[in-house]
């Protein structure tokens, strides 16, 4: 694990792309990677969490941007079809 808990991390959210300071209580071993829970009981997966705000920032850009580049790509060369099962 990449933080001694407890301890007080950034957390970059993957959906909306906001930094949100987070008190990490436990670190926990899954499947499909390693989480961090929060004073809220929130799962927090560890590729999102931050110990000072510069790369916080940064990894909100990067993520952000990337979705403005899918979206973009999406709206310019989707073609939608008008669906008969309906």
């Amino acid at each position: 694990m990449k933080f001694s808990v407890p301890c007080t991390l950034y957390y970059v959210c993957p959906f909306i792309f906001n930094i949100e300071k987070v008190k990490v209580n436990m670190g926990v071993q899954e499947s499909d990677g390693i989480y961090y829970i929060d004073q809220t009981g929130a799962y927090l997966k560890e590729e999102n969490l931050f110990d000072n705000i510069f790369d916080a920032q940064e990894h909100a850009f990067k993520i952000l941007t990337t979705f403005y580049y899918k979206k973009t790509h999406e709206i310019l060369y989707h073609n939608p079809e008008i669906r008969e099962d309906m």
